[in-house]
């Protein structure tokens, strides 16, 4: 089935909108399969990217801003910040995503 087919579907869709742990297991903060958080969000930036619509796109991302506003909310007190290991997770994983999205931009269409 081609990534345009894929875009009609409602479920590919609504993957596109709530592509977080709390709907995905292997993304929740203790999991530290970072493989497969990229190749997820390579696999949904490249659908993503079959259309040229930025709304869509600002949509996608507002999960990693998300991200980044509880992270600096945690940044208050440097030393736990530091030391605590699901914070930790949470920026490996943020990047490990962003990365994926990344890597998805590297084709003659985008």
């Amino acid at each position: 089935m081609s990534s345009k087919h894929l875009l009609k579907l409602e479920m590919v869709n609504w993957i596109l909108i709530n592509h977080s742990g709390q709907h995905f297991n292997f993304l929740q903060d203790g999991n530290t399969n970072f493989k497969n958080r990229t190749i997820f969000y390579h696999t949904l930036a490249r659908l993503l990217f079959q259309e040229d619509n930025i709304t869509k796109f600002q949509n996608f991302m507002q999960a990693f801003q998300q991200v980044c506003l509880n992270l600096g909310q945690q940044a208050h007190n440097l030393e736990a910040f530091r030391s605590d290991k699901r914070i930790e997770n949470a920026i490996i994983g943020l990047f490990r995503d962003l990365m994926g999205i990344a890597s998805a931009t590297n084709s003659k269409r985008t």
